[in-house]
């Protein structure tokens, strides 16, 4: 499913507004293999805190790794605790049912 782009990988910026509980500020994109994106959550103060996105082919599989870094261990635990890792897991959930209709 993740193959090579013939024309190789591209990179660009873009920056994305802020929404009632969340914003992603500027997210560099690498297609088709990576997304990295500043993140902030409620009150956050800006910092150092980014999501990365990986795309890695294996055995013929696409596995899909999500890395969220935070700027302390307060921050991570209150993005935790506010119940966004069961929304995360929905939409990856909802994303794979996608995706299994497009590639049959």
């Amino acid at each position: 499913m993740c193959g090579r782009a013939d024309s190789g990988s591209t990179s660009r910026t873009l920056r994305v507004a802020r929404s009632s509980t969340s914003t992603v500020g500027t997210a560099s994109v690498v297609a088709p293999e990576k997304l990295v994106y500043s993140f902030l959550f409620g009150d956050m103060p800006e910092g150092d805190g980014f999501v990365e996105i990986t795309l890695v082919e294996k055995d013929g599989v696409t596995e899909l790794r999500d890395r969220g870094v935070f700027n302390s261990k307060e921050e991570r635990d209150a993005v935790i605790a506010s119940g966004m890792e069961v929304g995360a897991r929905e939409t990856y959930e909802r994303l794979s049912e996608l995706i299994a209709t497009r590639v049959a």
